[in-house]
This record gives C-alpha cells, structure tokens and sequence, in this order.
C-alpha cells in the first residue's frame, strides 16, 4: 500500500479544522452547564480535550509549531 504525503501547508490547514471543531464542542458544552446539563457538558469536555490532546500531538510530531489564524478569533 502506498503512502501518502502531506504538506505542511496541508497540515496546518487541517489543525485549524480541528481547532473549530475543537470551540464548536466547546460551544456545546457551555450552552449544556448553562442548561444544567452536567453529565452532557462532561461529555463535551472529554471530547474538547481529546481533540486538544490530538492538536498539540500533531504540532509536535510534524514540527509544526503552535498553528493558529485569523479565522480562529
């Protein structure tokens, strides 16, 4: 099977998805701790913080640095 290869570009690109999808679940959460929604709040930390966990790896792993851009503000 063929590997396939990324860019940095394409990299960096696809950390920024997951830092949207990342405040989208955060978004989630909050509106549930609003509602008194705890054990679906908790839900939505575990998966902000897994896909935080999955973001900071790969900045590692792919010498990245620390990815961000305007879209995120």
């Amino acid at each position: 099977m063929a590997s396939k290869t990324f860019t940095e570009k394409q990299l960096k690109a696809f950390v920024i998805k997951l830092r949207k999808k990342q405040y989208e679940v955060e978004e989630k959460r909050n509106f549930c701790n609003q509602h008194n929604f705890t054990i679906e709040a908790q839900v939505q930390q575990l998966k902000a913080d897994a896909i935080q966990k999955i973001v900071h790896e790969m900045e590692r792993e792919f010498d990245l640095g620390f990815v961000w851009d305007d879209s995120l503000n």
